[in-house]
């Protein structure tokens, strides 16, 4: 294997092309740690997660790597020696953890915990510095709220948890403006990208399409900012108006089963996943609207992002599902869910009886308002 690579390489400079190093190091220095820890650097890149570690040896700590050709996101996690020699994370939800943004260069890291410590190097870890100041006083709402909400569900004490749910997204709601507005203010930073990549996991056209627009050629061009106008060349293939991209998919017989067989029909193609808890609280909505319009000339074709079929199946019989199920049994990588751009669940597009999508993710009431509109009472 080592020779392939060092041929590859020569090959590559004898025809003058430089592979980029991007070498970063991170010094740390932390007060507070006065017993035998440990520093977990976690760095997403792309779909994998690429892992290091450190000993803290009176408080210091370093790490060294290469992040590749753009930013990357990162997370650090402090952990705490066992008396019998392991290394684990807290059992409760106070971890201490810090986000930052890798890129070539040094880093510093200075503060009493990981949580609070003051990260300097780097443009994008720089911008996101920021960011994280004008989030501050709504952060020091939010996360007393999410910590209550996750200890009431993990309690099972969930109308407490609901009760918390209007103030929780009225805070999620104002830090998402917040970023908005930075991503927006500052085009040219990388971390603008990912404000308007991670917002755009559902990926609304009319909004998203002019946000990505407006940032910079350089970002757009990025590895990052070349997925979402992928992504986003998706969503417009798929928006209101456009007819719905032909798939066929095996049922829960091993049946194939295709989308223009359903054509004539208003068709809900519904993605969900046993394993995803908002899709299961909301099938007794489509169950409702399915019971009252089926005989009206609709069918839902629910697309599965299952990779065990048994589990899939249970959701189906515990659920009372009773219309089209189909899924290769891939998971997120589910053909037609990728063909379709889903990156989230539960998400469905209408098709009137000429496979023309008439609207998307409709939730809640909305799905049987909808259907009362065009098949009547």
């Amino acid at each position: 294997m080592k020779k392939t690579v060092i041929i590859s390489c020569s090959l590559l400079l004898a025809c003058g092309v430089a592979i980029a190093q991007q070498p970063y190091v991170i010094k740390g220095h932390l007060t507070g740690v006065t017993k035998p820890s440990k520093v977990k650097l976690s760095i997403i890149k792309g779909s994998q997660l690429v892992a290091d570690s450190a000993m803290v040896e009176n408080g210091k700590f370093e790490l060294k790597g290469d992040v590749g050709p753009e930013p990357a996101r990162a997370i650090l996690t402090l952990r705490s020696q066992n008396a019998d020699g392991s290394w684990t994370l807290p059992k409760d939800a106070k971890i201490d953890r810090q986000e930052l943004y890798l890129e070539k260069g040094t880093f510093t890291i200075k503060g009493k915990l990981l949580e609070d410590a003051i990260i300097t190097g780097g443009k994008t870890q720089s911008d996101l510095a920021l960011l994280n100041k004008r989030l501050a006083a709504g952060n020091a709402v939010l996360k007393p709220l999410t910590d209550s909400i996750v200890y009431y569900e993990r309690n099972n004490r969930k109308e407490d948890a609901e009760r918390l749910l209007p103030a929780f997204q009225a805070a999620r709601k104002e830090r998402t403006a917040i970023e908005t507005a930075f991503s927006k203010e500052f085009p040219d930073s990388y971390l603008s990208l990912m404000i308007v990549k991670d917002q755009g996991f559902i990926i609304d056209v009319p909004e998203f399409e002019p946000r990505f627009n407006a940032l910079s050629e350089r970002v757009r061009n990025t590895g990052e900012g070349k997925k979402f106008a992928e992504r986003l060349a998706i969503a417009k293939r798929t928006s209101v108006g456009q007819h719905a991209m032909e798939f066929t998919q095996n049922n829960t017989k091993g049946e194939p089963v295709s989308l223009a067989s359903l054509k004539g029909k208003y068709v809900l193609v519904d993605f969900w996943a046993s394993w995803c808890g908002p899709c299961r609280a909301e099938n007794p909505n489509v169950v409702k609207a399915y019971k009252k319009f089926h005989e009206k000339n609709f069918e839902i074709l629910a697309v599965s992002l299952d990779d065990k079929k048994e589990r899939w199946l249970e959701a189906i019989e515990k659920d009372g599902l009773t219309w089209i199920h189909v899924s290769d049994l891939k998971g997120w990588k589910n053909e037609v869910a990728e063909s379709y751009g889903i990156k989230a669940v539960p998400q469905n597009l209408l098709l009137d009886t000429e496979g023309k999508i008439i609207a998307k993710n409709l939730s809640g009431e909305e799905l049987e308002t909808k259907l009362k509109e065009v098949l009547g009472q």
